[in-house]
């Protein structure tokens, strides 16, 4: 198996889409991104990727794009919100679209802006952290390798290419979020040398000194 781990380049945007819709099959942002072949989702990932060339890798195998993991360097502009201003009239219609068909996780997304919605609570596992600037860190938005591509080192390769490339754009650490329940995610991080930081209701905050 020949396995090369590269820069993203915008040809390969439409591929990647179709990462994320099957490692995301469940997601939100795939129940949203995958309107008329992905475009919403392939114009999420040029957002990042115009911004961010450089932490934004894809790993090949025979040639065929088998995994990608993204990011950026915190303290830059707010890259989702820039999304969204690009993409209103589509994203509101897709999300019209999906209430109407009862789609749960478009419903769940819609409550968290709903009045009465519970406070958002934060317990600081590790507080030595709490010290570290915005410009010394570089955030790993999502990695994602096929299903039948896992177990084959290419996750980890992939992750710790993008520390190397974090460390060269000058940033001490890499950080990251996790949902509380995804077990398998948080003991792969763990694995590779991640702490974790913070909990929020929903989601563990992990970093680690690069």
């Amino acid at each position: 198996m020949n396995i090369v781990i590269r820069k993203a380049e915008t040809k390969d945007l439409p591929e990647i889409a179709k990462v994320h819709i099957n490692c995301f099959s469940d997601s939100f942002s795939t129940a949203l991104g995958n309107n008329r072949g992905g475009v919403l989702l392939i114009s999420y990932y040029k957002e990042y990727l115009d911004a961010n060339p450089d932490l934004f890798l894809v790993s090949e195998v025979d040639g065929r794009i088998c995994g990608f993991c993204m990011g950026y360097l915190v303290g830059d502009k707010n890259f989702g919100k820039s999304y969204l201003m690009h993409n209103f009239t589509s994203i509101t219609i897709q999300m019209i679209k999906l209430i109407m068909s009862g789609n749960a996780v478009a419903r769940d997304k819609v409550k968290h802006f709903l009045p009465g919605k519970s406070k958002e609570t934060v317990e600081f596992i590790d507080e030595d952290f709490e010290s570290i600037k915005a410009n010394q860190k570089v955030d790993l938005l999502s990695i994602c390798v096929l299903p039948e591509f896992r177990g084959s080192g290419i996750a980890s390769n992939l992750i710790q290419e993008y520390q190397k490339v974090g460390a060269l754009l000058r940033r001490e650490y890499c950080v990251l979020t996790v949902k509380t329940n995804n077990d398998r995610a948080i003991a792969f991080y763990k694995k590779q040398g991640f702490v974790i930081r913070k909990r929020t209701n929903e989601k563990f905050s992990l970093i680690k000194r690069i």
